[in-house]
């Protein structure tokens, strides 16, 4: 049910409006639109001219009038915000965005589009988050709420807002209200998407510094009171997020019913510019108008968040690099002030790429926010952070076809116009090498699909955030936030899932396999880089002597005392000291724990192929630059590299003291027995 705090005795808000007619400088003369006023620039009241804000702010105290300058001073302010810009009894300073959504185009994008509803469940509408945990919190209030005590209240306690109500039925919301409902919330998680908040529906235990509310609601109150800038889209004071009286100044407020009869697209713009307003970002206009509501044409058109995004598919943060651009203020430095980044989810190299989940039948699938709200499928997704941010994926494919589509943050917003997603996409395939197969980044749209052939192995997706080189376009500054990737392989064929045919040793372990020598680590698994351990090398190593279908006799349980007859290895720990290969590592005992160095390794091997009595040629000490002559196991080493077991680590060293893989095993096996 929809929360009903109907109130009495409410009273008008005071407010001062502004609206200087002030003359522009120099640098706007000459074409150029700056600043009028730079953050960090003092304000006084002569360096006010004659008008409205003037003469507000002579008719304050002297107390509530410093308040205001020394607030202004900290803006970025052009000559034109002074038109949207308001101050309030006490001097704060509050932005009255009463730009609003060109009726025409509103009823032309209604009558082209049919609403479709996203998946979001009814039951999961009021539990929505987009980064659970997260120190920064800003909820989405759709259901009411009761302002009171705070700076909204100077004239007017409380004031009683109304719930998001389209339908006129404000007790209960109907599917297409939770539908709207959870398509705004993650429209505006997709604009904060890199940075470390949480965007939520669910009403926070409390609030505080760093816990903020967008309020959307009316202009008009339950009791019939107007609601602070009635006739506006939205109203927010700037730069208060993160005070420690931060919820004096909130909501933010968000007037549905003056956006597009509460249309999702229009109102998730305004929420997030108004939360905007309050991590203390101005607008971004031209030298004529606050609001710059955009350039270009199709998939590719864009606007500025900061300025009026309602008409654009693409809608990004900006530093103000589009014609006439009236500012150059770094919106997303400024946010990432106040909010943080997130942490990188993905690495940026071949080294420290993540696996892409693969099913069953080779398809590549992602959900995203609205068909699974919860992310309780978190592969084949992420987010760019920031335009420095490269994101790798790696995926194992067997010869055939191989299909990837990587899309923005509207793939879950099912329309095909005004999608407000931040993202545009290039992606490149890249083979083991880094070699690049395949690329792709559409100058008309911000997805990126790959189709080709490839010849098996593992290769690599690479993801970037980037511009669009039309004119006049718009760079990869803001070009961050959600991806999914979907798309089809053709599986290869592998005995063990995490040994695909492109790895280093997949050849010697599916020789080892074949000949009955291991049947892996267990779940279909091989366990390539798990170390060795001394009770594996007796299993290994006694297969390989005796073949695949060899079983060692029962343990006695007396040979060692680390090694009792219940031991799993316990017969073919025995085994091996009983052909001459080992005995054991001191004091009567086995460890059979401990893992296998690579000299150890020479020794067994050795032994295990030539015989108990066996003993190596002297050392040169030449042979690796880390082995010496007078090393424990200098001959056994040299001896390994002479009959071509092993020909070190690499850089001429042997690295004796380093552990046994298990993938080093295999070829250690295979290299050892000729198979």
């Amino acid at each position: 049910m929809k929360k009903m705090e109907w109130g009495n005795h409410l009273m008008p808000v005071r407010v001062f409006s502004v609206a200087l007619g002030l003359v522009v400088g120099a640098a706007q003369a000459a074409g150029s639109p700056g600043p009028l006023f730079d953050a960090g620039s003092p304000i006084s009241m002569q360096l006010l001219p004659a008008g409205p804000l003037k003469t507000s702010l002579e008719a304050l105290p002297q107390d509530a009038r410093n308040r205001a300058l020394e607030w202004m001073g900290r803006l970025s302010l052009n000559q034109s915000d002074l038109d949207y810009l308001r101050v309030d009894a006490h001097g704060g300073v509050y932005f009255a965005d009463t730009f609003l959504p060109d009726p025409e185009l509103v009823n032309e994008q209604q009558a082209d589009e049919a609403a479709v509803l996203p998946a979001i469940n009814a039951a999961d509408t009021f539990v929505l988050h987009s980064r659970p945990g997260a120190p920064n919190v800003v909820y989405l209030d759709f259901d009411g709420h009761t302002i009171t005590g705070t700076a909204w209240n100077s004239s007017n306690d409380p004031l009683v807002a109304k719930p998001y109500d389209i339908d006129g039925n404000p007790n209960s919301f109907s599917s297409e209200e939770r539908a709207r409902i959870g398509e705004i919330w993650h429209r505006v998680a997709e604009d904060y998407a890199p940075f470390d908040i949480d965007v939520t529906t669910e009403e926070p235990a409390s609030f505080g510094p760093h816990v903020g509310r967008i309020l959307i609601t009316e202009d008009v109150d339950a009791n019939g009171k107007h609601m602070p800038a009635k006739g506006a889209g939205g109203v927010a004071y700037v730069d208060v997020f993160g005070r420690s009286n931060y919820s004096h100044y909130s909501p933010a407020l968000v007037y549905f019913n003056n956006l597009g009869h509460g249309g999702a697209t229009y109102v998730a713009e305004a929420a997030s510019h108004e939360f905007g307003h309050n991590q203390g970002l101005s607008h971004d206009g031209t030298s004529s108008h606050s609001y710059y509501t955009g350039h270009g044409s199709g998939k590719v058109s864009w606007a500025p968040i900061m300025g009026a995004g309602y008409y654009k598919n693409v809608t990004q943060w900006s530093k103000g690099e589009y014609p006439d651009a009236n500012r150059t203020e770094d919106d997303i430095a400024i946010i990432a002030a106040k909010l943080g980044y997130r942490a990188d989810d993905h690495g940026d190299s071949m080294g420290t790429a993540t696996p892409l989940s693969v099913d069953a039948s080779g398809n590549i699938v992602a959900s995203n926010p609205e068909t699974d709200p919860h992310n309780s499928h978190p592969g084949n997704k992420g987010i760019i952070g920031d335009r420095d941010d490269v994101d790798m994926f790696y995926l194992d494919a067997a010869a055939g076809p191989l299909s990837l589509t990587v899309t923005p943050a509207w793939d879950a917003f099912t329309r095909s116009n005004r999608r407000g997603a931040n993202l545009d996409v290039e992606a490149v395939l890249l083979d083991s090498n880094g070699s690049v197969v395949a690329s792709a980044e559409p100058a008309d749209e911000t997805d990126a699909s790959i189709s080709v052939n490839v010849s098996g192995g593992r290769y690599y997706l690479q993801i970037d955030g980037v511009g669009n080189g039309a004119s006049p376009g718009y760079s990869d500054y803001g070009s961050i936030g959600q991806y999914f990737i979907n798309g089809s392989l053709t599986l290869s064929t592998t005995t063990f899932s995490d040994v695909p045919a492109s790895y280093w040793a997949y050849d010697q372990i599916e020789t080892i396999y074949q000949k009955g020598i291991t049947s892996g680590c267990g779940a279909g698994m091989y366990c390539p880089e798990g170390q060795v351990t001394r009770a594996q090398m007796a299993v290994f190593l006694e297969r390989a002597i005796n073949g695949g279908s060899y079983q060692a006799p029962a343990a006695s349980g007396t040979v060692f005392a680390d090694v009792p007859s219940g031991h799993w290895a316990a017969s073919w720990i025995e085994q091996l000291a009983s052909d001459g290969i080992t005995g054991g590592c001191d004091d009567n005992n086995f460890c059979p724990e401990n893992k296998v160095t690579r000299a150890q390794m020479a020794v067994f091997l050795l032994r295990a192929k030539h015989g108990a009595s066996y003993r190596p040629p002297a050392p040169s000490g030449t042979k690796f630059g880390d082995v010496a002559s007078d090393y424990w196991a200098a001959a056994w080493v040299e001896e390994m590299a002479n009959e071509g077991i092993s020909n070190g680590c690499g850089g001429g060293n042997f690295c004796p003291d380093a552990q046994v893989t298990r993938a080093q095993m295999a070829v250690f096996l295979v290299n050892t027995f000729g198979w």
